[in-house]
């Protein structure tokens, strides 16, 4: 036992008695294409208000919160990413998989030219070479914190 109802696209379908008066569409598609939504969508005419800023707050050396050379790790490699972007091609080898920034004078500054970008065995070979393996260790703390 079962209603058959006709759906706007013009197909026929069956459905169980108590989903004969709520029932109108055969499919989501068709709900979709058919369904007339009971909220209108409400669209601002003209810009948004907020088109055009880049931000409230200053940001760099203009803010109250700047550290300087003074950043921990991980947001130095958060500030390297944003400015230069992800480390693509290893400088060494060519390798694009697992590039990462690695640091030249062991300073750590927020300088482009103070970075190289290297895949991971180049790295290490790199820290092993200039004898900076362990550097990143003595000049911040477990939580990343710079402590000189």
């Amino acid at each position: 036992m079962s209603a058959t109802i006709t759906c706007p696209c013009g197909t026929k379908f069956s459905v169980i008695p108590s989903r004969a008066n709520r029932a109108r569409f055969c499919s989501q598609v068709c709900k979709g294409r058919f369904e007339v939504s009971a909220k209108p969508t409400f669209r601002r005419a003209g810009p948004a208000w907020n088109s055009g800023t880049t931000g409230l707050l200053p940001s760099g050396g203009a803010h109250a919160n700047w550290k300087g050379d003074a950043v921990g790790y991980s947001s130095l490699h958060a500030w390297l990413y944003r400015h230069f972007g992800k480390a693509a091609i290893c400088e060494r080898c060519g390798s694009t998989v697992r590039v990462e920034w690695a640091n030249r004078s062991g300073q750590y500054l927020r300088d482009r030219s103070d970075w190289l970008t290297l895949c991971r065995p180049c790295h290490r070979r790199y820290d092993i070479e200039t004898g900076q393996l362990g550097v990143a260790q003595t000049l911040f703390t477990s939580t990343g914190v710079r402590i000189a």
